[in-house]
């Protein structure tokens, strides 16, 4: 099956390391660009031509918030009905950075790691089963 910009690959992340484990921080984005302008998110976008969706992921995450990251596990597929794109594939990973120096790109206006009970209100469903899934599956 051949896939046009119709899959977007999500990352639900979160600090690695012995003090970041406790608190369970997991990084959002403030929208800079619609759909969501102004609301609280997940990093990611759509997937390039002739790119992996893990690649995409991890591109993503550099080219929104300058931090690398390690793939830990798919947080889930989705299928996600939008009015701009129609039907949309949704490829949520569970990923780890080693810091919390983030850089934004103008795609964001905002970007900070949040404790997993204190996250601001994401509007957007599937962002919040990816949180959900990577803390029941994979943060664990």
């Amino acid at each position: 099956m051949w896939l046009d910009r119709l899959s977007k690959s999500f990352i639900s992340c979160r600090l690695r390391g012995y003090k970041y484990r406790r608190k369970n921080p997991i990084l959002v984005g403030k929208r800079n660009r619609e759909p969501g302008k102004n609301k609280w998110a997940l990093p990611g976008g759509f997937i390039e031509s002739n790119e992996s969706p893990e690649s995409a992921c991890l591109r993503e995450l550099k080219e929104e918030t300058g931090l690398k990251g390690t793939i830990k596990g798919l947080a889930g597929v989705y299928l996600r009905k939008t009015k701009i794109y129609e039907s949309i594939i949704v490829i949520g990973y569970a990923v780890e950075v080693s810091n919390e120096n983030i850089c934004i790109s103008d795609e964001l206006k905002d970007a900070k790691f949040f404790h997993r009970n204190s996250i601001p209100y994401i509007p957007f469903l599937v962002h919040r089963k990816i949180i959900k899934r990577a803390f029941e599956k994979i943060f664990v």
